[in-house]
């Protein structure tokens, strides 16, 4: 699976990620955690970055992304712990997430030039 963390659902904004992920379907379909919908929701009453939420909100419903529920509040817990190293992958632009991801061997997506990802 592609798990997206908060910080590449934010990327809805620009970029439908949903799509340039389909070039990594060897790791299988993207999903998002509970505690991640939890984090975009709660960004969604802060005035500077609310007005940025709601496009996500509503892609992720209208494509139907497959949401695995959680009991971690925060994205980063829940995503070092269900990654399965070298099977999964997580599309995240979080440095100090990715610097954990790579020391436990899972593959880590990053958007380049907010275009298109890369796998590192």
């Amino acid at each position: 699976m592609i798990i997206i963390d908060t910080n590449m659902l934010m990327e809805l904004n620009t970029i439908d990620i949903f799509e340039q992920l389909k070039e990594f379907s060897q790791f299988g379909e993207p999903v998002i955690f509970s505690c991640s919908l939890r984090e975009l929701r709660k960004l969604k009453t802060k005035q500077r970055v609310g007005k940025y939420t709601a496009i996500p909100l509503r892609l992720i419903k209208d494509k139907k992304i497959k949401l695995i529920k959680t009991k971690n509040l925060y994205a980063d817990y829940a995503i070092l712990k269900f990654a399965k190293p070298e099977i999964d992958a997580v599309a995240t632009n979080d440095k100090k997430l990715i610097k954990e991801l790579k020391t436990n061997k899972i593959r880590v997506l990053r958007l380049r030039q907010r275009r298109y990802f890369v796998l590192e």
